[in-house]
């Protein structure tokens, strides 16, 4: 349902660039839940707002191609972008009071979506929004609050209700969660799955929590410094993850099955957005680095169906992970 093809995404700055999303494509299939995962400025916000066409003044797509039911986006006017923004592509950011005006009451955000998108008389669109809310279990009275009166919580599916209040295709979820105690962010997950299955809509779930998403998505895609790692289905992930960088992901969550051992960490820093590597971007962190992955860039290739990695040592994968298991693996071999 959803297509990216060679998208590049670049941010201009005085006479520098920062190349932030290099050569990505990726797919969505219709009821499919989809993660991103990788450390914070990667370029998952940036693809992001790049699929919905939100980018800052000073971003540019510089070319390649995003395909919403085989209608490419990048081709439309502002006009016609602006009509599918609500109703055919829905965005939840990762802080709900930001995205809810503080001078205006919760009926009248909701109540604007509608007439925006819509021909909806008054009476429906009233019934229409009370509906919405009572989906999210919130009663119709905090329909004449404030965002300041609602709890973080109560904000976060106040957005879910009017994201999904027209039915859209496709959900782009950014951290829906984020500063969000561990209670309410299952009940914001549960509502979220319930209504985006009910929908049969794609979902797009932005997290840097890898055990959320592994719960929670269908297929995962891995990026580091702008570029995907590894992409497959979340059952071949949790068994045979094979790109360094996801193994390292892995290995620095921790779990329930872990008796007492040391967490891994990757060290080092992500690369500069702002120098195009030659190489693979994880060269100067991985543990398992060769004089090529320095000077040969890794293309990404499929290593089993629907599994994809960018490493040239795809072959010695399961070594990787064996090795990973061991502490000093990470910083004996730098």
């Amino acid at each position: 349902m959803l297509q990216v093809n060679d998208l590049y995404v670049n941010y201009k700055r005085d006479n520098n660039k920062a190349y932030v999303i290099q050569n990505l494509s990726m797919k969505i299939r219709r009821g499919e839940r989809l993660g991103l995962v990788g450390e914070s400025g990667c370029g998952k916000t940036t693809l992001a707002r790049a699929l919905l066409r939100l980018l800052s003044p000073n971003a540019v797509i510089s070319s390649g191609q995003i395909l919403l039911d085989g209608e490419d986006l990048l081709a439309l006017s502002k006009e016609q972008m602006r009509k599918k923004r609500g109703k055919e592509i829905a965005f939840i950011p990762q802080n709900a009071m930001n995205a809810l005006n503080p001078v205006h009451r919760i009926r009248d955000q909701l109540i604007e979506l509608l007439y925006e998108h819509t021909s909806m008389p008054k009476k429906k669109a009233l019934e229409t929004i009370r509906a919405a809310i009572h989906s999210v279990d919130i009663h119709e009275r905090h329909l004449n609050d404030y965002p300041h009166q609602l709890s973080g919580g109560m904000k976060q599916r106040i957005i879910i209700a009017m994201t999904l209040m027209l039915q859209p295709t496709l959900i782009i979820a950014d951290e829906p969660t984020t500063a969000l105690d561990v209670i309410v962010q299952q009940n914001i997950l549960h509502k979220l799955r319930t209504m985006q299955e009910a929908l049969n809509s794609a979902l797009l779930f932005i997290s840097h929590d890898l055990a959320l998403v592994s719960s929670f998505c269908h297929t995962i895609v891995v990026m580091y410094g702008g570029k995907i790692m590894e992409t497959c289905r979340m059952e071949q992930f949790l068994a045979r993850a094979s790109h360094p960088y996801s193994i390292g992901l892995q290995y620095a969550s921790p779990n329930f099955s872990m008796n007492g051992e040391a967490l891994i960490t990757i060290p080092g820093m992500p690369p500069k957005l702002t120098e195009l590597s030659k190489g693979c971007q994880f060269h100067e962190r991985c543990p398992f680095v060769s004089d090529k992955c320095v000077s040969v860039e890794p293309k990404l290739q499929q290593i089993a169906e629907g599994h994809k990695v960018a490493c040239h040592y795809v072959s010695e994968a399961q070594r990787f992970r064996r090795e990973a298991k061991e502490i000093a693996t990470w910083e004996r071999r730098r």
